[in-house]
């Protein structure tokens, strides 16, 4: 236990749970004693990660309409004005394409692992049989056809790798995630310790 140290809201101090899981913390605000169970921060290691950048062809499209405009500016109003736009367009144009393109990681090197993408996170413990779609199933998805409940994080014509959830509180049936390297996720999804 960590030495008790007083602060605004009186003594407090700090304890470890035996299974190493959580994190106990006590706060003693006169006269009353409140216990926090904290869960411990996930070992982030990366087993696996994965950014999904737009295609090529977006970013030439996207560069294609700042040089227009900036051209437009430029003949308008003066050259520094185009030229200034077209820094801010690039640079706008980058920062939203990097935060807009969402992250596919496997994390955690002992006990449980959890599959990430974007901002959701689910234990592999709950998932199973790892596969990668056909065309038409991916299709049918695509239209909502079939899956209708899946959690669905689908770019562009990327292969894409579905998964089941096995449990039943969950309100996603399935997940299906778009990779680059959908064997390679495939793969580790398949051989995660946890995996049924």
């Amino acid at each position: 236990m960590a030495s008790p140290g007083r602060g605004a809201l009186g003594f407090r101090s700090g304890t470890k749970d035996p299974s190493g899981g959580f994190t106990c913390i006590t706060v003693s605000p006169y006269p009353v004693t409140y216990t926090l169970v904290v869960p411990k921060k996930i070992d982030e290691k990366h087993v696996y990660r994965e950014r999904i950048y737009p295609r090529f062809s977006t970013f030439f499209v996207v560069v294609l309409f700042i040089v227009m405009i900036s051209i437009a500016y430029a003949a308008a109003i003066d050259t520094y004005v185009g030229l200034i736009i077209f820094i801010i367009g690039i640079v706008g144009m980058l920062l939203a394409l990097w935060f807009s393109s969402p992250t596919i990681t496997i994390t955690g090197e002992h006990g449980t692992r959890f599959l990430s993408v974007a901002q959701a996170t689910i234990p592999l413990d709950v998932i199973s049989r790892p596969r990668i779609l056909e065309a038409d199933e991916l299709a049918a998805i695509r239209r909502g056809q079939i899956a209708t409940t899946a959690f669905i994080n689908i770019r562009g014509n990327l292969p894409s790798v579905a998964v089941s959830v096995l449990d039943p509180t969950d309100p996603h049936e399935m997940w299906v995630i778009s990779s680059r390297r959908s064997k390679v996720l495939r793969d580790h999804l398949e051989s995660a310790p946890c995996h049924h």
